[in-house]
């Protein structure tokens, strides 16, 4: 059930308060990242966000819960194979007040796997 949308930017900006996003296929941010600052579910479903972004794949600035329903879904950055020492290569950031995230059954993947700050707080 629900929309179906052809990127998870457009997913989050549709998404309200308490929404779940369900992915359905991998996805690949090429080097770009993306901020989701809404209190939403983010269910992987097997699947894995990438990206080669040089600071971070992921930011969760929300009261959010990411998961994965069927084994498998990972957050990755991969900016970090490069062997710069010059790039982050944050899976996930956690960050601001606002920012309470609880992590189900996902694997988190980069240089700094999950990076907290401003306040961010994680349930794992």
């Amino acid at each position: 059930g629900g929309y179906q949308y052809d990127t998870l930017s457009a997913a989050a900006a549709a998404a309200k308060g308490g929404d779940t996003i369900t992915l359905l296929k991998d996805i690949d941010l090429g080097t770009n990242s993306i901020n989701i600052k809404k209190s939403v579910k983010i269910d992987l479903n097997g699947h894995a966000i990438t990206s080669a972004n040089a600071v971070y794949t992921l930011a969760l600035l929300g009261n959010a819960t990411l998961m994965d329903s069927k084994g498998g879904g990972a957050v990755r950055n991969t900016a970090y194979q490069t062997h710069q020492i010059s790039k982050n290569g944050i899976g996930l950031l956690v960050s601001g007040t606002a920012a309470n995230v609880t992590l189900d059954n996902v694997t988190i993947e980069g240089n700094y796997a999950i990076q907290m700050q401003n306040s961010g707080t994680a349930v794992i």
